[in-house]
């Protein structure tokens, strides 16, 4: 595996634990793997459903009606306990609205797409160090 692929697995994982989803949850692994996946690849939204959860899907001896329902669980748990907002600060921009909780395309498209603009930027480090900071502000 080459370096950046390890980094993008580094971030993905970190941001997951710096906003608290539960690794105990499906959702959890199969947003995990979504979010590298289109840090890899780009995904057109409407490619969410007939490409990328399939491919989850298959990743996880699952289907991907199981996949796209675990994941939007997973986000919505997330967001009702108000971590969700924590992404704005790590990325300098509004991605979460208090008053609306994102789909699960607008999600993974929009997170993906920030760290595939870290990535591009040469600033993947940048975000790791944001991430460690914001991780232990309670």
């Amino acid at each position: 595996m080459n370096n950046e692929k390890i980094m993008i697995e580094n971030v993905v994982d970190k941001l997951l634990f710096m906003l608290a989803f539960k690794r105990k949850l499906s959702g959890c692994e199969y947003l995990r793997d979504a979010l590298i996946m289109c840090c890899n690849e780009t995904y057109v939204h409407a490619a969410l459903s007939n490409e990328l959860y399939p491919q989850i899907a298959k990743l996880n001896n699952s289907n991907a009606k199981n996949v796209e329902s675990a994941i939007r669980r997973c986000i919505k748990n997330c967001y009702e306990q108000g971590n969700l907002l924590k992404l704005n600060k790590v990325f300098n921009c509004l991605i979460v609205n208090e008053n609306y909780y994102p789909t699960n395309g607008e999600f993974i498209t929009t997170v993906s797409a920030c760290l595939r603009f870290a990535i591009k930027n040469d600033q993947l480090d940048e975000t790791i160090e944001k991430l460690d900071c914001i991780s232990l502000e309670k």
